[in-house]
């Protein structure tokens, strides 16, 4: 890797950016297998633009990879994310207080995972192009 190229090795990483009109507006994935993680830029927020992104990226993770199971870190008041993980069919694994410093203030965490096989019953075929 280049210096200053800071994508994960590919053995290790299934990240997808998210286009909207030629923009890049967020990504979904795991840069770290088995983490999945999103986010979306605010203005693109509550138009299902991440429910497609995200749920063919955990399709598309189970159908390649094999990982038995994905894993999310939430912070507890994202309630946005929190639906989506749970609409996805991520189960609440635990929580922990404090667990990282964002622009000096703690948060902390709420852990989720989901099974392969509630990952792959995900229909990628809902995936449109919206550009």
């Amino acid at each position: 890797m280049a210096s200053g190229d800071d994508r994960a090795p590919a053995e290790i990483s299934d990240d997808f950016i998210i286009e909207f009109g030629g923009r890049a507006i967020g990504h979904a994935g795991a840069y770290l297998l088995p983490d999945f993680g999103f986010i979306l830029h605010p203005d693109y927020w509550r138009r299902g633009l991440g429910y497609e992104a995200a749920s063919a990226a955990i399709h598309h993770i189970f159908e390649t990879r094999t990982v038995a199971a994905l894993t999310a870190d939430v912070d507890p008041r994202n309630v946005g994310s929190i639906g989506l993980l749970t609409k996805f069919g991520f189960q609440k694994t635990g929580e922990a207080r404090r667990t990282y410093c964002i622009a000096g203030e703690w948060v902390d965490s709420l852990y989720f995972s989901l099974d392969r096989a509630s990952g792959l019953r995900l229909d990628p075929r809902r995936v449109r192009d919206l550009s």
